[in-house]
């Protein structure tokens, strides 16, 4: 009986905190709210440029290529890292890339999508990387994190802005 109590009273409570947890109590997932983050359409087209090494954050795919790993920052753009020694792999350089979720490399270019747009980088020269193509409106606008419950913010004007991130923020 104790048992079935506490199963009852664990699901009441996920029910009103918004929050499941595993069978040993640990919650598994915690409803979020978001903010948009935007760029007007016009500056997409000049949004992507190389910089110095920056220190990885929140890292995603990761390509190699040649004696390079090319590894997406969610969002932002990818950094290049010289491999050529494995023991001591180098941060040399981040491409900057607004709304960068996924990449695929081909010979010296690099394919990203540009928040809606597919760009394609000559990487012959790692950290002086620059785009060779450009093709506007290829994919859809980013969409929301799996685990959103709430947006806040503007709701973006589609033929204006365009999405390159979501940011967590706290309802007080």
């Amino acid at each position: 009986m104790k048992r079935i109590l506490f199963l009852l009273l664990a699901g009441l409570s996920s029910c009103v905190t918004g929050e499941t947890t595993d069978d040993f109590g640990n919650v598994t997932n915690r409803n979020r709210t978001v903010i948009p983050i935007t760029i007007p359409k016009e500056e997409l087209a000049n949004s992507v440029h190389t910089s110095g090494p920056q220190a990885l954050v929140d890292p995603g795919k990761i390509y190699v290529f040649n004696s390079y790993l090319y590894v997406v920052e969610r969002y932002k753009g990818v950094h290049v890292i010289d491999n050529s020694n494995q023991f001591a792999p180098k941060n040399i350089s981040f491409i900057t890339i607004p709304g960068c979720v996924d990449i695929a490399v081909k010979e010296n270019t690099l394919y990203a999508d540009n928040a809606i747009d597919l760009v394609a980088i000559d990487i012959s020269n790692p950290t002086a990387a620059t785009v060779s193509a450009r093709h506007p409106n290829v994919f859809p606008p980013l969409p929301l994190p799996e685990d959103v419950e709430t947006i806040l913010g503007h709701s973006p004007d589609p033929i204006r802005d365009v999405i390159i991130a979501w940011k967590d923020t706290t309802v007080k």
